[in-house]
């Protein structure tokens, strides 16, 4: 068993006495904006982002960004948005808001300069295809969509439960070279882009898509997977009884997608054990006679304080007698 976590970099504050082509991003955002606001208002530059997504020719900033009442004024002057997109050499503006809690994990960002927020955004060798105001999209999942790709799994059949977009599906078969996936997906906007990312990539011939609830389309899919992905956050559980039903009768493996509380070096790795007593019994009421090993855990990143986006590599083997 290995456990492995991801790792992040951190920005350096603004040099302001270097040319602005030489600056990275941000000090170029501050300078721009610094010019814009004029001394009246130059207490603002404190509350400038420090982070944001570029997807493709469009750029994303956090909820918080350019709000509350001291923005409320400068947003709204001639000239404002645009001369945002010139110092960070993007053509599209969006704001991120509060993913909806339901089942379709539906975003809310809000488009301030361009008219859509429909994307092409390449990462790993992949070109992934979404509208940023109807689609989430967490660039803190970038490594484990690149180890995903990396995976031995030339030649398996895969069924992806929570496919949305193709997070994981489209570096499978772009990359990882698996023979089929069949991808499963509720939110009719998630579909419209993994449509569009099958095509974009040349791998739709590879792909079958399966729409609705994965509770009833997958059971279409029983004992013929090679491997199952559930990437639903907080919690893929309850699919876990269905995704044992869809590998092979000899057993295959599980990445089990789950957000964690950890305060202590020990709970993610209790967390896995229990998970993997759970598995093993889901299998035996589903008829499955397996021996059920933990490959690895990877830990992705901090949801919340104290709070892990984890995922859990289960091998489960058939047990002859």
């Amino acid at each position: 068993m290995t456990v492995s976590q991801s790792t992040g970099g951190k920005l350096s504050e603004p040099d302001l006495n270097r040319s602005k082509d030489d600056l990275d991003p941000h000090k170029k955002l501050r300078l721009s904006i610094k010019k814009f606001l004029g001394i009246k208002e130059i207490n603002l530059l404190d509350s400038i982002p420090r982070k944001w997504l570029r997807l493709g020719d469009l750029v994303l900033f956090p909820e918080s960004s350019f709000t509350g009442n001291k923005w409320s004024t400068v947003v709204t002057k001639e000239g404002f948005w645009e001369s945002i997109a010139e110092a960070l050499s993007t053509n599209r503006i969006g704001r991120q808001a509060e993913i909806d809690s339901g089942v379709m994990r539906k975003s809310n960002a809000e488009m301030l300069l361009g008219e859509n927020g429909w994307v092409e955004h390449k990462e790993h060798g992949v070109t992934f295809c979404f509208d940023v105001t109807k689609v989430m999209f967490s660039a803190g999942n970038i490594s484990e969509r690149g180890y995903t790709g990396k995976l031995d799994a030339e030649g398996e059949t895969i069924v992806d439960l929570f496919c949305g977009i193709g997070y994981y599906s489209l570096p499978l078969l772009v990359n990882a070279k698996v023979e089929h996936i069949h991808a499963c997906e509720i939110n009719p906007d998630s579909i419209e882009g993994l449509r569009a990312g099958l095509k974009k990539n040349n791998v739709e011939h590879r792909c079958t898509i399966h729409e609705g609830d994965n509770q009833v389309t997958a059971l279409n899919l029983e004992g013929i997977a090679d491997r199952v992905l559930l990437g639903l956050l907080p919690s893929s559980e309850d699919a876990w009884s269905i995704a044992t039903r869809c590998l092979k009768n000899s057993g295959g493996k599980l990445h089990l997608h789950m957000n964690v509380v950890e305060r202590s070096n020990l709970d993610v790795e209790k967390w896995a054990q229990e998970t993997s007593e759970k598995i093993k019994n889901l299998a035996r009421v589903n008829d499955r006679n397996w021996e059920i090993k933990i490959e690895e855990i990877r830990k992705v990143k901090w949801y919340a304080p104290h709070v892990r986006h984890c995922v859990l590599i289960l091998c489960a083997h058939q047990i002859t007698s």
